[in-house]
Formats: structure tokens, C-alpha cells, sequence
């Protein structure tokens, strides 16, 4: 088993394809990929969840700010998220 696992490891690793694995995808189940999505979205929601529950806790439960952050942070793409997130922290949409 051990022998088999390291071949497969092996063979995989030292592929000349870019998706040394996609001649197998043929052979995983339906029910397999449906469920592994699955679990990735759950897992990616969650993620994103908690992400935005703490820019709610560090905005003292500001909904409003909060959301104008997380917009700003999205106009920055996946480069310049954190950068547009660091101007939106410190150009509040309300002034203290």
C-alpha cells in the first residue's frame, strides 16, 4: 500500500502536464465533487464571515462603517485590497 502510494506520489510529481492529475477526473464520483465544493464554499463563507465580524468588532459595532470598509476593500481587488482598507480605516464615512 505504502510502495503503491508513493509511486502514485511520484508519478504525479515528476508529470510533464500543467494538471499532472486531470486524466483522472474522469474517474472521481459526481457525489465527490459536488460534496468537496460544497465543503470548500462552507469553508470559504466561514472564512469570509469571521473576517468581516472582526472589522465589525474593531468599528465598535458599526454596521455602516463596517460595510463602507469592506466596499472600499473590494474596490481594491485582490493587489490593493489591503491598501484600500488601510485608506478607508483612515478616511472614516463619519468623522468622529
Amino acid at each position: 500500500m505504502e510502495d503503491d502510494l508513493l509511486l502514485g506520489y511520484k508519478t504525479l510529481a515528476n508529470s510533464p502536464e500543467e494538471i499532472p492529475c486531470a486524466t483522472s477526473f474522469s474517474k472521481v464520483s459526481e457525489l465527490t465533487i459536488l460534496s468537496t465544493l460544497d465543503r470548500m464554499l462552507t469553508e470559504r463563507l466561514e472564512r469570509k464571515s469571521k473576517d468581516v465580524f472582526a472589522l465589525l468588532k474593531r468599528n465598535h459595532n458599526n454596521w455602516e462603517e463596517t460595510c463602507y470598509q469592506l466596499l472600499a476593500k473590494n474596490f481594491g481587488f485582490k493587489i490593493n485590497a489591503d491598501p484600500f482598507l488601510q485608506l478607508a480605516q483612515g478616511l472614516p464615512i463619519k468623522p468622529c
